[in-house]
């Protein structure tokens, strides 16, 4: 008899053992879900663990953000780390061809500025000035967020830009075209790549923002510039 009323009073006991833990495991995952939290880790001896965490904490197991959303946002054509990995003899010689490419595109805007237009042969006149559309005014300098420039020359719809930065001068030249508060762009820069930009012109003309493609490395990136 003795025997079996101690293999009772074990057995009993045993059952608290687990009952205990268990209401308090049911106790803290409720209280938990009624305060808001997510479930994160506490320990509970040989019975396992439990987690909790913050209102609005992820778990440990949340994918890493992607590397492309931990770069620069938006840049200019050549960042300007990008830029200072060249020798600065070599990038000397690479502004010199660019600012020459440049002048050219200048005489080109120049020589666009009053180009005739032919009329047909029963035309007393034969030449007369063409009529230049209304196009936003995009001259001028306008800056991003690294503080390099863009400084843009525009005759009607025609552009010509540089892209210069105040520690490395010129790392872009391009030109293109402006559509109404579109501006379509084709650049080459000094770090030997070429490629074309999409742009759009804000409302109150103060604004320029896009994304670029380059041809060389297949990349593309966003674009801002403000004045």
């Amino acid at each position: 008899m003795g025997s079996e009323g101690g293999s009772s009073s074990d057995g009993k006991a045993k059952q608290l053992l687990w009952i205990i833990p268990s209401s308090l495991l049911v106790f803290l995952v409720g209280y938990t879900l009624y305060k808001g939290q997510t479930i994160e880790e506490i320990a509970l001896g040989g019975l396992g663990s439990v987690k909790f965490a913050k209102p609005g904490d992820t778990l440990h197991d949340t994918p890493a953000p992607s590397p492309s959303g931990t770069g620069h946002g938006t840049t200019p054509i050549v960042h300007p780390e990008a830029a200072q990995q060249v020798d600065r003899d070599e990038m000397s010689r690479r502004q010199a061809a660019l600012e020459a490419k440049l002048r050219r595109m200048e005489e080109a805007l120049k020589q666009s500025e009053a180009r005739p237009v032919r009329r047909a042969p029963d035309d007393q006149s034969t030449e007369v000035d063409a009529p230049i559309a209304r196009q936003v005014n995009l001259a001028g300098t306008w800056r991003d967020r690294t503080g390099v420039s863009w400084i843009i020359q525009q005759t009607g719809n025609a552009v010509a830009f540089q892209e210069y930065n105040p520690i490395l001068g010129v790392t872009a030249v391009g030109q293109g075209t402006v559509y109404g508060h579109q501006l379509q762009l084709t650049y080459q820069s000094a770090l030997q790549t070429n490629g074309q930009a999409a742009l759009t012109i804000s409302p109150d003309g103060r604004n320029l923002t896009g994304n670029a493609r380059d041809n060389v490395t297949g990349v593309s990136f966003p674009l801002m510039f403000t004045r």
